[in-house]
């Protein structure tokens, strides 16, 4: 009896006779994206063709391209076999977001913070949503929690047109969705302690952003932070880091770290993770 093959490892290692490790690829709506090593370069068309023949609903496989935009994020993916579209529909936590893959930022292995995130926000709250994208942190938070309203900024003008369809495509209500710099629009006095919660989920640049959080939470806020640790930093020094910052932006305000965690690996030297801030004052 002919046995089975269940994972990319295993066809790698049985069909292709490579020890080469590529376990983990991304599968985003119907498209499925590969980080191929230089040694299995010649292969990629029959992993691709695995790919398709193991998962029903993948209709296209892309390999991500070298490099990503500063200002948006964006890595952009090359088709290799199946429908030559980098536009999809992508399932999460019982929501569904349209988005294309070379024109927005978008990363599928953040769905289990972000429902984290959601069942944190208490009945009637209102939730500030900084680089917020396709929409992903303001739509689940609306479908899986009651808050009072939800405001969101994006700057690239296409996540926001994604967005504005993704609002629509879930049947949102409570969301304000502004296309502007977060910088320009937080600016305004109608920010000023408007906000139970905020969440600040761009690691390269959050902690930039910590007075315009600042100056929009409310006296007992949480702030959801996500920045980068390095290999030879521990968790500790990061939270003494934000807790300086917090003090040179105003030092009369009081807070108190919930939690400090890794939320994922980030590349050799890097890890993303994510503090929840609470205001104390």
């Amino acid at each position: 009896m002919k046995m089975e093959i269940k994972s990319l490892a295993e066809f790698i290692r049985k069909k292709l006779k490579s020890k080469v490790n590529l376990s983990s690829y991304d599968i985003i709506g119907s498209i499925a994206i590969l980080d191929i090593p230089k040694e299995l370069e010649n292969k990629k068309i029959e992993i691709a063709k695995f790919l398709i023949a193991k998962n029903k609903n993948v209709k296209t496989v892309a390999l991500r391209k070298e490099g990503r935009s500063k200002k948006f994020r964006i890595k952009k993916i090359k088709i290799i076999l199946g429908e030559k579209t980098t536009i999809t529909t992508h399932k999460e936590s019982g929501c569904r977001f349209l988005l294309d893959l070379n024109k927005v930022y978008y990363n599928p292995r953040f769905s289990e913070e972000r429902l984290r995130i959601a069942k944190k926000v208490k009945e009637g709250e209102t939730v500030l949503v900084m680089f917020s994208g396709i929409g992903p942190y303001p739509i689940i938070i609306e479908k899986k929690a009651n808050p009072k309203k939800i405001i969101a900024i994006e700057l690239n003008k296409t996540a926001y047109k994604f967005a504005l369809k993704n609002i629509q495509l879930n049947k949102c209500s409570k969301i304000e969705l502004l296309k502007n710099d977060v910088r320009k629009e937080l600016q305004k006095r109608r920010y000023t302690q408007c906000a139970d919660r905020i969440i600040m989920p761009h690691p390269t640049e959050a902690e930039e952003f910590l007075s315009y959080a600042l100056k929009c939470a409310k006296k007992s806020a949480t702030l959801h932070l996500y920045t980068f640790k390095k290999s030879d930093e521990s968790l500790e020094q990061i939270i003494e880091r934000i807790k300086e910052k917090i003090r040179k932006i105003n030092k009369k305000t009081k807070i108190e770290i919930e939690e400090c965690k890794i939320v994922r690996p980030f590349s050799k030297n890097l890890s993303q993770i994510v503090l929840d801030i609470k205001i104390k004052n």
